[in-house]
């Protein structure tokens, strides 16, 4: 009899995980989007408290598929994870204005087959650092003081985008030298009708720089970055000087059980020919979206539910770094996709 009750609980054991593992490949249908569910899995997680001696508040990371450095502007300084395992390799930066030092960096992003580049606005430089942590080059940079974001480019320059009313899109070489300047991919309504009229008024600077903020991602061998609006639709490829293509979002993407909408890009990603632009939300499960498009045309391909929030992620080849800042902490993350 013992045997026999331990034969059935087997069974129902081994039902309990056929049933787990279809419903991990349900596919949630929600307007037009085709939302995988159960996409993920995680590899590891780092929880950091406000005891935590490292970090303040990490804001950004980015990973080079050996390193995760997580940027963080509050402690001036960003800490090197090891990938595999999320251990802490190195620390640099501290406050201040010398080699070595960083006042409220911006963005962090890395570059291809190198390290990682650190915006330094205050400053107006932008640091080189390599995997190991250690300062490659500090270079001043005309206009360094109003970017916010970047991506490498594969000629070795930068695509930027800059707080400024217009022409907000930098390219810079790879001396970082500006070469162009671009408007936005669309036309957005903006609370003014003219550039003087924004002057005189703080407020509505302040409103067309928050309608106009953005976020890019470079795609490998199309000499070119996906540029992301991040408080309106919208969703660009630019190579050089043009527009390849340029598409809104389907909808407003549905969070909290899909069912809550919100329209907030928090990154954009290239993995190959895939496109993944992450969307922050609202409610309990807040940010659990991530849009899939075609980097060659901007077609859409389908969504996936993540396992839980982000506040910022970065990928490479084979997995997604996600950071999640909330008041009292955050947590550093390691998910990869399912097979």
């Amino acid at each position: 009899m013992p045997q026999r009750r331990a034969w059935l609980m087997n069974l129902f054991l081994a039902a309990a995980v056929a049933c787990a593992e279809n419903k991990s490949r349900e596919t949630v249908s929600v307007g037009k989007r085709e939302i995988a569910v159960g996409s993920f899995r995680t590899v590891w997680r780092k929880e950091i408290t406000e005891e935590d001696s490292i970090f303040a508040i990490p804001s950004k990371l980015a990973t080079n598929g050996r390193v995760i450095a997580v940027l963080d502007p509050v402690a001036n300084r960003v800490v090197g994870l090891e990938r595999a395992t999320g251990r802490v390799l190195w620390l640099y930066g501290k406050t201040g204005s010398g080699p070595g030092e960083l006042r409220g960096p911006s963005d962090i992003l890395a570059i291809p087959d190198r390290g990682f580049l650190v915006f330094d606005p205050a400053n107006a430089r932008i640091v080189e650092i390599d995997e190991h942590g250690r300062r490659v080059r500090e270079s001043a940079v005309i206009g360094a003081a109003t970017i916010r974001t970047a991506c490498a480019l594969d000629s070795g320059g930068l695509l930027a985008f800059e707080l400024t009313v217009e022409q907000p899109i930098v390219h810079f070489d790879s001396s970082y030298r500006v070469t162009k300047r671009l408007p936005l991919p669309w036309t957005i309504d903006l609370p003014v009708t003219s550039r003087d009229a924004a002057t005189a008024q703080g407020s509505d600077v302040s409103e067309i720089i928050r309608q106009s903020q953005g976020v890019f991602a470079n795609v490998r061998g199309r000499h070119g970055c996906v540029f992301a609006r991040q408080t309106a639709d919208g969703l660009a490829l630019i190579e050089s000087d043009t527009v390849r293509w340029k598409r809104p979002y389907i909808d407003a993407p549905p969070v909290e059980s899909l069912k809550v909408a919100t329209s907030a890009a928090i990154a954009v990603m290239a993995r190959g020919d895939t496109v993944y632009v992450p969307f922050h939300g609202t409610g309990p499960r807040r940010g659990r979206l991530i849009d899939l498009y075609h980097s060659s045309d901007g077609a859409y391909l389908g969504s996936l539910e993540t396992p839980s929030a982000m506040s910022w992620v970065d990928a490479d080849a084979r997995g997604f770094v996600v950071l999640r800042s909330t008041g009292y902490g955050a947590a550093i993350s390691l998910w990869e996709l399912q097979p």
